[in-house]
């Protein structure tokens, strides 16, 4: 089992044109877990050669825009790519309370835009997502599982931010 991580940004509110907004990719053969997708994440997927188009599960740490500006990029990029295939709903996993509230609603401002290039490629495939909310832990507890991956969140102190966690990738090679 091969696991590889990528540094998708690591950026700050402050537009910088060498950084991206924070992200990170783990890929663990050929699944791939987003955590976090600030400013340019597709860019900066697309510019490694990775396939920002098949995210498998995406991650959020916490409700700050840096962290969060490029999600809808990313939603939105992927099911522009899959081109009329039928593809899961995107597990999006997130701890509840704003950040839920964000990606619940994330979506509704591009509707219209959705609509009109579904009909335009005549697709029946709607973009869904498959929204993940947990409450804040008190230790650290698995909130995703594929196979023998799983990802644990954490609480992390992040003032004046609540709730924000950290995550943990656990594969069978570490």
């Amino acid at each position: 089992m091969t696991t590889t991580v990528t540094i998708t940004g690591t950026g700050c509110p402050i537009p910088d044109a060498e950084r991206a907004g924070p992200g990170v990719l783990v890929d663990v053969d050929g699944l791939r877990l987003q955590f976090d997708a600030g400013r340019s994440t597709v860019q900066r997927l697309a510019g490694a050669g990775l396939p920002y188009a098949e995210i498998d599960a995406v991650f959020i740490t916490h409700h700050h825009s840096d962290h969060l500006t490029g999600l809808q990029d990313l939603v939105l990029t992927r099911w522009v790519m899959a081109r009329g295939e039928v593809r899961p709903p995107l597990p999006i996993v997130v701890p509840a309370g704003p950040a839920e509230s964000f990606v619940r609603e994330m979506l509704h401002p591009w509707r219209h835009d959705l609509d009109v290039r579904a009909a335009h490629a005549n697709r029946s495939d709607p973009l869904t997502l498959d929204l993940v909310p947990f409450d804040l832990p008190d230790q650290p507890t698995e909130v995703w599982r594929r196979g023998d991956v799983r990802v644990l969140a954490g609480q992390v102190r992040h003032e004046p931010v609540h709730p924000a966690v950290g995550f943990r990738v656990e594969t069978p090679d570490g």
